[in-house]
């Protein structure tokens, strides 16, 4: 009798046992599935106003230090408020013939002095030109930046295609499309242009120019190791030796 009462009792637990887990994964399931199906979404206006963000934040700094990568180059990019310098370096690659990293050229623009010299190191030449007072610096998103301010001619969209890191850094990726400003008419182009903005800041991180009909593509540039307040007066210096 003892054992009967016995056997009852744990057919009840295993069942009770049963029922609770029974219900913990019926209640689990829906929260499951809102998180697989809650992507970022971002309209054209959104993306506009993040990197206009991302310009205002640049176009405020008097002093920024910042790199652009590519397959064949790194490009660096001293400014301050007096001057500025830019260094062309060629890196090894399948495209270039060089072992070494190696100058190239290097730009300044003295805006107290308002000129412009160009220093060629492979010809080992200086040529000097008249600079224009300095204008809004809107750095490595300056051709987007006055695309967007400037819309008289053609309007300027974009569409959100998914979100990417770019060295570690949250982006959101956006391909841009134009259009006729009287006419509203697309403009046909055989490249589409393809942006990598991080949400934080609203700095564009990354571009490539792709044909239209690709479905898929990786930067071909990418804006690197950007600072504030980091450039000293000697990174300003003319080249020696010219």
């Amino acid at each position: 009798m003892k054992t009967k009462k016995f056997a009852i009792a744990l057919l009840c637990f295993i069942a009770i046992l049963l029922v609770i887990l029974l219900l913990k994964m019926n209640s689990t399931k829906p929260t499951l599935q809102q998180a697989e199906h809650s992507p970022s979404q971002y309209s054209s206006n959104d993306i506009k106003e993040l990197i206009l963000k991302g310009s205002e934040t640049l176009a405020a700094s008097d002093n920024l230090y910042y790199e652009e990568h590519s397959e064949v180059t790194i490009d660096k990019y001293y400014y301050t408020k007096r001057r500025s310098k830019h260094e062309i370096y060629i890196i090894p690659s399948s495209k270039t013939n060089v072992t070494t990293e190696k100058l190239s050229m290097t730009f300044i623009r003295d805006f107290t002095e308002l000129k412009y010299y160009i220093f060629d190191h492979s010809n080992h030449t200086v040529k000097t030109q008249d600079e224009n007072p300095n204008d809004v610096y809107y750095a490595f998103q300056g051709l987007i930046t006055l695309q967007l301010k400037n819309q008289d001619s053609y309007r300027h969209e974009f569409t959100y295609l998914k979100d990417e890191k770019i060295d570690e850094k949250d982006c959101i990726v956006a391909k841009q499309s134009i259009y006729d400003a009287s006419t509203n008419e697309p403009r046909e182009f055989n490249l589409a242009s393809i942006y990598w903005i991080e949400k934080s800041t609203g700095f564009v991180l990354a571009s490539s120019d792709i044909p239209k009909e690709d479905t898929t593509c990786s930067p071909s540039i990418i804006t690197k190791n950007i600072s504030f307040g980091t450039v000293k007066d000697t990174d300003l210096l003319k080249p020696s030796g010219f």
